[in-house]
């Protein structure tokens, strides 16, 4: 049997976008052959717990804090993701054809650590890289850096060798969800061709209008005034278009 972990994390992003997307991946797999779990970290129960939501099961993990003021920030990141690994330890079938669905670039430990324990396939989804979140998505900025010569004292740039480990040394297989995540793996991560499929983002067909109210409110609460909502969005428009 084929059984696909999709691996979330409280955060941000989770909330809105990548959790968006891990609700639409689980809804098409609902009707194929491959058994589903949904591995949520960093929550913040007090103990590891299992629920099942909508007939999904889910793996729910708390955030993991060790005492210990001796470990490096790596040595630390590392000794967490095996933490992880060993407690999903008794929740995965080696008979299975296991495949972990990853969101998170910056995942690697956590990538590692699934390797070194399971038999199995690790796929990423590439949503956003870190550096587009520090630099608000300026190639520009990002590509001085790149050229600089004490390049590798910058923690963006340590980031990105760490996402590129991740890349090429341990995932599997990479999904680009728009052309210019692709046109990036390509470029300035310099990932082999054949190791990326792109996949766009979609949303679901419904569809829902809002009341005349509704629509003030949305406005007000984001802002949206004519040329002041240009202001409040100006420098994400500084990434790259689909």
């Amino acid at each position: 049997m084929k059984h696909i972990y999709i691996v979330n994390e409280s955060s941000i992003a989770s909330s809105y976008g990548i959790g968006t997307y891990i609700n639409h991946v689980v809804a098409s797999l609902r009707d194929t052959d491959f058994q589903i779990t949904v591995i949520d970290l960093y929550g913040s129960q007090k103990e590891f717990t299992v629920v099942w939501k909508d007939g999904v099961k889910h793996l729910q993990i708390p955030s993991v804090h060790i005492l210990s003021h001796s470990l490096s920030s790596s040595a630390y990141q590392e000794r967490v993701a095996e933490n992880i690994a060993l407690i999903l330890y008794p929740h995965v079938s080696q008979s299975e054809q296991n495949i972990f669905h990853l969101n998170f670039t910056k995942d690697y430990y956590i990538a590692k650590a699934l390797k070194k324990y399971y038999k199995c396939k690790i796929v990423l989804t590439v949503h956003c890289s870190e550096w587009s979140f520090q630099l608000l998505g300026n190639k520009q900025k990002l590509l001085k850096r790149l050229s600089a010569k004490n390049k590798r004292a910058s923690k963006i740039i340590q980031t990105m060798e760490l996402e590129r480990k991740l890349m090429l040394d341990v995932v599997d297989n990479i999904i680009a969800i728009a052309s210019h995540s692709y046109n990036d793996l390509l470029d300035i991560y310099q990932i082999p061709a054949n190791k990326i499929t792109i996949i766009r983002n979609a949303v679901g067909d419904k569809f829902r209008l809002m009341s005349e109210s509704r629509v003030k409110q949305t406005r007000k609460r984001f802002f949206f005034y004519g040329k002041e909502s240009y202001r409040f969005c100006r420098p994400f428009k500084l990434c790259q278009r689909y």
